[in-house]
This record gives structure tokens, sequence and C-alpha cells, in this order.
């Protein structure tokens, strides 16, 4: 249940969304960008689930900042099992539980 949790946002993006997506990834990390809604919702998804949490956080950091303006604020719905790693690669400004999903808003530090 928790890995349908996590990716819930992710599947929605690469499958439903995708025509008005913009996407960006690595070997083991993709990053989705919305681009339907008038604020910026991000989803990612990671293959990597054994490698550092503080290195797969800041690859996440890193691909992000090519779709999102830094200093720009933007969303992240993600499951329990993803909520450090948000907490960790961006500036958390706000965090609402719903329903087992946390609906996290973020800003992209210019300094991170």
């Amino acid at each position: 249940m928790e890995l349908a949790l996590e990716t819930f946002a992710f599947i929605a993006v690469v499958t439903t969304l995708a025509p008005n997506c913009r996407f960006v990834g690595d070997s083991e990390i993709l990053i989705a960008c919305y681009d339907g809604l008038p604020f910026t919702a991000v989803a990612f998804h990671s293959q990597n689930r054994t490698d550092n949490p503080n290195c797969v956080s800041r690859r996440i950091r890193m691909l992000t900042r090519r779709l999102v303006v830094p200093d720009e604020t933007f969303y992240c719905l993600v499951g329990e099992g993803q909520r450090p790693l948000v907490e960790s690669a961006f500036s958390v400004v706000e965090s609402n539980e719903e329903w087992q999903i946390y609906l996290m808003k973020c800003r992209l530090d210019v300094s991170s």
C-alpha cells in the first residue's frame, strides 16, 4: 500500500497528465513537473532504495533545479516514505497529511 501511495502522483503525471509535463532524470531518478495548474507541481520516482538518503535527496534537488525556478514555491504530493527525501531536498514551507499522502509546499533555495 505504501508503494502505491508513494507513486500515486508520479503515475498520474507520466500517464494521464504527460502531455502537460516536463521531465528530467538520470539513471535512477525521474522528476516530472506538471504545467497544467496555476502553480508548479512536481512528482518524482527513485528506483534507488538502498543509497544514502542524503545522496538521493541531493540528486532530487539537483534535477529539480532544471525544472523549477530558484526560490519558486512548488508542491509535491508524496507518500510517507518519500516525505524525508522531500524534507531533506527542499525547504518545506507547509506539509498537510491527507489520507496517508502528504501535500508538501516547498521552495527550492538558491543557496542549496
